[in-house]
């Protein structure tokens, strides 16, 4: 399948008005998001944390990580955003797609469904929909 790009929206929860919008590659092999450090500075993200994470080439490397805010096709969710270095692509991982019910279709479109899929659910049957 050929590379699955998407158009969205990074915001920082603290201030909203500080954006960058930019084409992502879709990678569902990543749960969360990553952008390139040059980015998160120009949205003035700030580190709340940082993860080990595996690299696709098997090394190891300690990344640091925030929440954010990320508009994808009319959604909008926060999700977990790793720095990378400058020359990172900016990525939409899996966690993204799932909260916003999205899904890649063949052929490689996203499509957002009507409704957000939640089967662990258990509503009792007077708050059931009818």
């Amino acid at each position: 399948m050929d590379e699955i790009r998407a158009t969205a929206i990074v915001r920082d929860m603290r201030e909203p008005e500080r954006a960058w919008e930019g084409s992502f590659v879709v990678d569902t092999r990543m749960v969360d998001c990553i952008l390139p450090g040059r980015l998160w500075d120009a949205i003035g993200l700030v580190p709340i944390g940082q993860r080990v994470s595996a690299l696709p080439d098997g090394s190891k490397r300690k990344m640091q990580l925030t929440t954010g805010v990320i508009e994808l096709m009319g959604g909008v969710t926060g999700t977990t955003i790793y720095r990378g270095n400058d020359e990172t692509e900016p990525v939409l991982g899996k966690s993204v797609l799932l909260s916003l019910g999205i899904e890649i279709q063949d052929g490689g479109n996203l499509t957002r469904l009507p409704a957000i899929r939640m089967p662990g659910i258990r509503l009792p049957i007077d708050q059931a929909p009818t």
